[in-house]
């Protein structure tokens, strides 16, 4: 590990906070604005996409909307493998959603998080 580099650490949480809501965000705003087409499970899902995006985005109650996060996408990924579907771009993209939001998990808001701000901690 490049020991000078640290420093960075919290700025680089922030980075994926910040990608990784507003990829959300983008994702349950187009769910959300037509609610009447989507389904009853997925009004569900719109939410914790939408929702969580914002949390993550803001660092508010960070590893709890990224718990939910990383539960949604493990599940829309286990669903697809179910079906057969192997490496194609959208298997891919549900991945690395999944994966940022376990980083999240692991790591937490970091320090420029609404999370720090507030004392809150969850573990």
């Amino acid at each position: 590990m490049v020991q000078p580099l640290l420093i960075f650490g919290d700025w680089g949480i922030l980075v994926l906070r910040i990608v990784l809501g507003i990829i959300l965000v983008a994702h349950g705003w187009s769910k959300i604005r037509n609610l009447k087409d989507t389904g009853g499970a997925f009004v569900v899902t719109s939410l914790v996409e939408f929702v969580g995006g914002l949390f993550i985005v803001f660092g508010f109650l960070t590893q709890t909307a990224a718990v939910l996060v990383a539960i949604q996408f493990l599940v829309i990924l286990l669903i697809k493998t179910k079906r057969g579907q192997k490496l194609v771009p959208s298997f891919e993209f549900e991945l690395l959603i999944f994966a940022a939001a376990l980083a999240l998990v692991a790591l937490g808001g970091g320090l420029y998080a609404l999370d720090e701000y507030l004392g809150i901690w969850v573990y």
